[in-house]
């Protein structure tokens, strides 16, 4: 079949030689089409939301695409790079043509451009200028980290990381034995290491396991942005709540640790804050949101 076909093109002329190339350009198409996919049903289900709580929506909406995606593709045993392409481009093709004539993607991609145009320009006139470079700085240089440290988080190395592993090399849900006392530990919630094996997958290795938790991280902050704003707070103090939270130690020492904290927090604030929106203005879309975004969370850890 075709994803037969994308794993031969992968094993042409090996893997040093032309694989690498060929898989870095799959991770960012699965990347792009679960994006537009995510900030396309943001808008479809939060339409009249503010910014910190759509953008935290789309983030959730891609932690439940990933993992729906991942059990419908073990299900036929073909968690593989082929198969992943695939279904990323039949999700693509359904943000595409879904309400397409009340909710046009390439409007929604615009409104979302400009709206990061107009956050930069209200940072670059804020009398708090500095703060936020030295946000900034300080994100980049953990980003920076998360690329040269390995995750060597206990629970990292025991259970988290090997069943990933598993699953990538398998292309199926096992639960094969492991090292030390994983037999215990396998039987765990599984939400986190679903996205782990999101990012084993194009390369086979850890290579952008801790980048993953540099997203995770990003997600908590624009979900406790979200939260701050949902219980009244103004700006600035609504943002910048949510970025001293971001810079706690705590919070700083899961990213790159394959802890699975931050997403499992991103996901509940997100829903404490839509269940919050929700109780002022009832709508199907903020209740489905709500349930999707706690579903994420409790299929992780329970909170």
């Amino acid at each position: 079949g075709l994803g037969a076909f994308f794993e031969a093109i992968v094993r042409a002329h090996g893997y040093w030689q032309f694989g690498p190339a060929f898989r870095a350009l799959a991770a960012g198409w699965l990347i792009f089409c679960t994006s537009l996919a995510s900030l396309r049903a943001a808008r479809l289900l939060l339409p009249n939301s503010g910014l910190p709580l759509r953008w935290s929506g789309a983030f959730c909406c891609g932690m439940w695409l990933a993992t729906v995606g991942f059990h419908a593709l073990r299900a036929l045993h073909g968690f593989a790079i082929g198969w992943a392409l695939l279904g990323g481009t039949a999700l693509l093709a359904a943000s595409l043509l879904l309400w397409r004539d009340q909710w046009p993607l390439a409007i929604c991609v615009w409104r979302e451009a400009r709206a990061i145009r107009e956050v930069g320009r209200q940072i670059r006139r804020s009398r708090y200028a500095a703060f936020w470079v030295m946000f900034a700085g300080g994100g980049a240089l953990l980003a920076l980290r998360s690329l040269i440290i390995p995750p060597l988080g206990w629970d990292t190395m025991t259970y988290h990381a090997p069943r990933a592993a598993q699953w990538v090399q398998t292309g199926k849900f096992t639960f094969d034995p492991g090292v030390g006392g994983y037999d215990f530990y396998r039987h765990f919630f599984a939400g986190a290491e679903v996205l782990m094996a999101w990012a084993m997958l194009p390369f086979h290795s850890d290579l952008f396991l801790n980048l993953a938790s540099v997203v995770q991280w990003i997600g908590l902050g624009l979900s406790a942005w979200a939260l701050a704003r949902a219980m009244g707070l103004r700006e600035p103090f609504a943002s910048t709540s949510a970025c001293v939270l971001m810079f706690t130690p705590v919070l700083q020492l899961e990213v790159s640790s394959g802890y699975v904290e931050l997403a499992l927090n991103a996901a509940l604030l997100h829903g404490i804050a839509v269940a919050l929106v929700c109780l002022r203005r009832p709508s199907f879309g903020a209740i489905l949101m709500c349930a999707l975004s706690l579903g994420v969370a409790t299929g992780i850890k329970l909170p």
